[in-house]
């Protein structure tokens, strides 16, 4: 019987393969380069460019609403009426936010493109928190509980990230940093709805404006009054009711009804269609302050961030806007 001997060479080889192997799979799972979050940037970007826009389109909309008869010879008109100066305003301030959304949004892509995930990109990051806090901060009157929130939860992570050093990551620091970009979303997007509100206001204004500025329509609405007044039930007034529904049928078949109609559903739509715009910004730094959290997933595990839903809701942001300027552009 013949025993077999196995050479301890022979068996070092396996096993230093498998422990070459073993180490090349982590050094290359710990050299993977950081992920491309570029989309994020260009997504924000995109926010901003069809927020100033669409301020431009509300000028515009309002001016050939509450100055019908003027001529808009400028992108940029000089509001002339009280309402006007007022959404000037606040497009004007909305424009101020979502530039330092964008500046902040560049900043982070800027840290994950150079590829170090180190204090110093957490410390860099740490500093352009505080920058996006402060001048979202000062857009609004201090003491607000949702500004309070900014302030504070910027505070927090410049102090862990900056004076702690409790983030010695990028992505750590980013941790660090959702709360205030949670609390910056949720400010900005109340801001919006702010201006969903001087949207309604204008909408009913240039209402208004069109039923003064109509001749026949107090004749119409004298017809109407007199027809509540009258009963199906009294035959007394049952000649009187078919007289002043024909009356009132002819006055709606009449051009100047047609004109009227027209105009009233025309502004309307804008408003209406100003007002979806501003319901889709919202629903944007939503997806925005999700995919900030996913990009601290990503460059912690080195994979690629999910940012498909803020890509996807930034383009539906961009149609919106497009049907709201078609929308004003038939108006004018």
């Amino acid at each position: 019987m013949h025993s077999t001997i196995t050479h301890p060479r022979t068996l070092a080889r396996p096993l230093t393969v498998l422990v070459l192997a073993i180490g090349l799979s982590l050094g290359a799972i710990g050299c993977r380069s950081l992920p491309d979050v570029q989309p994020f940037a260009d997504s924000t970007s995109a926010m901003r460019s069809t927020i100033k826009a669409a301020g431009k389109t509300a000028v515009l909309q309002v001016s050939a609403i509450e100055t019908p008869t003027a001529e808009t010879t400028t992108l940029d008109p000089e509001p002339t009426t009280p309402l006007a100066k007022e959404i000037v305003r606040n497009w004007q301030t909305r424009d101020q936010l979502f530039v330092a959304l964008s500046a902040y949004a560049d900043s982070l892509c800027a840290l994950v493109r150079a590829g170090n995930d180190g204090q110093a990109s957490a410390l860099k990051l740490a500093e352009s928190i505080k920058s996006l806090a402060s001048t979202v901060s000062s857009a609004f009157p201090a003491g607000e509980p949702a500004v309070t929130l900014v302030t504070k939860s910027a505070a927090i992570a410049y102090g862990a990230i900056a004076e702690q050093r409790a983030a010695k990551r990028l992505h750590e620091a980013i941790e660090y940093s959702n709360p205030t970009i949670r609390a910056v979303a949720a400010l900005v997007a109340a801001d919006l709805a702010d201006l969903r509100r001087l949207n309604a206001r204008s909408e009913g204004k240039a209402l208004v404006a069109l039923d003064m500025s109509m001749e026949d329509l107090p004749r119409l609405n004298d017809l109407h009054a007199e027809r509540m007044n009258l009963q199906v039930g009294n035959a007394s007034d049952r000649a009187t009711l078919l007289e002043v529904g024909e009356l009132i049928a002819l006055e709606t078949q009449s051009p100047w009804y047609a004109d009227y109609a027209n105009r009233r559903a025309s502004i309307i739509a804008q408003h209406r269609a100003n007002d979806a715009m501003l319901e889709q910004a919202a629903l944007a730094l939503d997806a925005w302050a999700k995919a900030h959290e996913a990009i601290g997933h990503a460059v912690e595990t080195r994979s690629a961030p999910s940012l498909q839903e803020l890509q996807r809701i930034t383009s539906e942001l961009l149609a919106v806007y497009q049907a709201y300027r078609l929308e004003s552009a038939k108006g004018s």
